[in-house]
């Protein structure tokens, strides 16, 4: 097991949605220490410059979000060769959310100020020594930074092809890319301090003058960088769509995308023909010092994003039904309102989920609010008390219904958040828009005119551009399909070629809306190191600025289906006299597929337990929603 090591800052801080904070050294410490005893501080503007290393800080950006994540600090050496914990407990290894950074920098040994058995690899560098006993050391200066969208080498995509949240970071499952380290930073050597390089920290200073805050995004200085990019949303209501855990951090290691519900890239690191890749260790190197830890035998990686997207689209959906201990966000249905629900009175969060009673059961709170075990409850039952108003099939292959479907979000009110993140209020839009977040800070943004709101709002479609968007999808499933279930249109194919890049709908969103965007935005992505990028990639794949297919997904997830449940069906009949036809009779009926299963003779569950798995082998059934006889002329 590794020491215990922390990181700690002397106070609470506020974390302003999407900022990059930067923490500096307060003090010297010597080395040896198990706790920083909060050596760390954000008042950085005035002490940035004067660190233990020398007017030179290792840099480690933030994570970006609604919630910030503090993970930008001037690194001790405790950061190479075990990893940081920011943690509030110095006892015990009892670590709170960290980031652990697996030697991606070892050039020596580090030995063990513990009672570790062995060396840990990694460059030592002592923040308590003088400038002269650091170049006696041979330490050198390195920043290390997440990738922006214009990165000049190892142009890699840093949302899609790395995991900027992960909780395990290690460079050896990027061995197939053949990078300096992690996949999701880029890495800037500077030599030794006899000859460092000018420090490019750029800094904003905070309202207070005191605090600093960094620029990311197009890059990391105030004329191309932008110091708040916004690209996770913490819920505030129930969710109502499966496309909202895009923002879950359902990812833990740096190998994955940062998204990964409602993605469909290929990881470049696994074969387009497969979801797993057996791989082995190249990084753990000689040369870096690393092989004596080198993985001595292969191991898998998965394409996490395919196996979620495969459970969970045909499995899963959220209700909306009130339950005991929800309605959080305040001002919505509760157990009181479930009469008026039913009588359409009222409506569910997700008003197209319309309450229904199948047979055997009532939409009431004792059965809506069961206690049930691993196989029953409502869990399990109450998506069979609804109908969906209004689902559309993804099979689609008319232009125009495609059109109207997306259009779904056109003039809809946007929830605005102030820089405190709080929500102040509604903010009328004009056009068809997919927000990542359900509150953003900026407003929307048109294709011909991108500004910082590529970073902090959403953008806005156009309706020449949302029918080119229905086109390319048409397209695509024209290509694909016919998908027989969900995640197969959400999923890649495991397949060389276009298909096994991304997904139908992602590929649609590239081929349109998502391409020829303002290049000062982003630069093209490396095809080099990612043989899996589809045409038109960029780095800036995943920013609001470019539209994921889990933007289009979590605003239109839950009315989507790979078949209609509702169809028409017409039918002849004629009568004749010998050859000769002395009637004929025409009639059409309007069909609907209802959650009621059917009942066979060996039925012998109860009505919740035939809801959940009907035993007869017919399924489901059908009800003649209307029935009329037609003119000849009708047909």
């Amino acid at each position: 097991m590794l020491p215990k090591l922390t990181a700690h800052v002397g106070k609470a801080m506020v974390l302003e949605p999407g900022r990059s904070h930067v923490l500096g050294f307060g003090q010297n410490r010597a080395r040896g220490k198990s706790s920083d005893n909060n050596i760390y501080v954000d008042t950085v503007k005035d002490i940035v410059n004067k660190s233990a290393f020398d007017k030179r800080l290792l840099k480690m950006p933030s994570m970006s979000g609604e919630y910030s994540v503090v993970t930008e600090f001037a690194m001790r050496e405790a950061a190479f060769g075990h990893g940081v914990d920011f943690s509030t407990n110095d006892t015990g290894f009892d670590p709170d959310l960290c980031q652990v950074f697996f030697a991606f920098l070892a050039s020596e040994a580090v030995d063990p100020f513990d009672d570790s058995p062995e060396k840990r690899p990694g460059k030592i560098f002592k923040d308590s020594l003088s400038r002269s006993e650091m170049t006696t050391n041979n330490a050198s200066v390195v920043q290390i930074s997440l990738r922006t969208t214009n990165e000049l080498i190892e142009g890699l995509r840093p949302l899609v092809d790395a995991n900027i949240r992960a909780q395990w970071n290690n460079p050896r499952w990027d061995s197939k890319l053949g990078l300096s380290g992690l996949a999701a930073y880029s890495y800037k050597f500077t030599g030794d301090l006899n000859n460092p390089a000018p420090n490019n920290l750029d800094l904003k200073p905070a309202p207070d003058g005191i605090r600093g805050f960094s620029y990311w995004g197009g890059g990391r200085q105030a004329a191309d960088g932008h110091d708040r990019v916004i690209l996770f949303d913490v819920p505030r209501r129930d969710l109502l769509s499966l496309g909202q855990l895009q923002h879950a951090a359902a990812g833990r290691h740096s190998y994955e995308p940062t998204y990964v519900v409602g993605n469909s890239y290929a990881n470049p690191r696994i074969s387009l023909t497969d979801w797993k890749e057996s791989t082995s260790d190249t990084f753990s190197t000689a040369a870096r010092g690393l092989d004596h830890w080198k993985i001595p035998t292969s191991f898998n990686l998965y394409d996490a994003s395919y196996l979620v997207n495969e459970l969970i689209w045909d499995s899963y959906t959220f209700t909306t039904i009130p339950q005991m201990a929800d309605n959080f966000g305040g001002g919505d249905v509760t157990v009181a309102d479930i009469p008026s629900l039913l009588d359409r009175t009222k409506h569910l969060p997700n008003p197209r989920y319309v309450p229904y009673e199948p047979q055997g059961s009532k939409f009431a709170k004792d059965t809506l609010q069961m206690v049930g075990n691993d196989t029953t409850g409502s869990f399990f039952h109450n998506a069979g008390h609804l109908l969906v108003d209004g689902s559309f099939n993804v099979n689609s292959t008319s232009v125009d219904a495609w059109e109207a479907f997306l259009t779904g979000t056109l003039d809809l009110p946007v929830r605005k958040l102030n820089d405190n993140g709080v929500v102040t209020g509604f903010q009328s839009t004009k056009g068809v828009r997919y927000p990542r977040a359900s509150a953003p800070s900026g407003n929307g943004m048109k294709t011909a005119s991108l500004d910082e709101n590529y970073w902090t709002g959403y953008r806005e479609l156009t309706d020449t551009e949302v029918r080119t968007l229905a086109t390319e999808i048409v397209k695509e499933v024209s290509d694909r399909g016919p998908f027989l279930t969900l995640g197969a249109f959400v999923n890649r194919k495991l397949e060389n070629g276009k298909n096994g890049k991304s997904g139908a709908l992602q590929a649609a969103l590239d081929n349109s809306v998502n391409k020829g965007l303002d290049s000062s935005f982003q630069s093209p992505a490396d095809s080099s190191l990612v043989p899996t990028l589809p045409d038109n990639g960029n780095q800036g794949s995943g920013f609001p600025g470019q539209l994921l297919q889990g933007d289009v997904l979590q605003a239109l997830g839950p009315y989507m289906t790979v078949r209609s449940d509702t169809f028409t069906i017409r039918a002849y009949g004629e009568a004749k006299n010998g050859n000769t036809v002395t009637a004929k009779a025409y009639c059409e009926a309007v069909v609907q597929r209802l959650p009621d299963p059917m009942k066979g003779g060996t039925t012998t569950g109860t009505a919740m337990t035939e809801l959940v798995l009907p035993t007869s082998p017919f399924g489901r059934q059908f009800s003649i929603v209307s029935f009329r006889w037609l003119h000849e002329a009708e047909i």
